[in-house]
């Protein structure tokens, strides 16, 4: 059965986006300082497109719910698609994964 082999992929690949866009701003020249209102000065890596079922969980929910496009991604979250499911996650301004 090849699903539970898509959670860690897709957990991987996630964790790796995050990593990236944390590197990236950076060594971003150029990049907005903080300001007083807490804003860390990039975008959060967030889930762009979805076709088919996709569920997201995040640590210290209760259960998986469905995603929804241009929900921001954190350390830790975790996503999960359906067969024949797509996601795209977009990283910084012109990074895509595709999954």
């Amino acid at each position: 059965m090849p699903v539970p082999r898509v959670r860690p992929l897709i957990a991987l690949i996630l964790a790796l986006a995050t990593s990236f866009a944390t590197i990236r701003g950076a060594f971003a020249q150029g990049a907005p300082a903080d300001t007083e209102a807490g804003s860390v000065g990039r975008t959060p890596p967030r889930l762009s497109y979805i076709i088919g079922e996709t569920s997201f969980w995040r640590p210290g929910a209760e259960d998986w719910a469905p995603a929804q496009v241009n929900t921001p991604l954190a350390p830790g979250d975790d996503l999960y698609t359906g067969h024949e499911a797509n996601l795209e996650l977009e990283i910084g301004s012109g990074g895509f994964v595709r999954a």
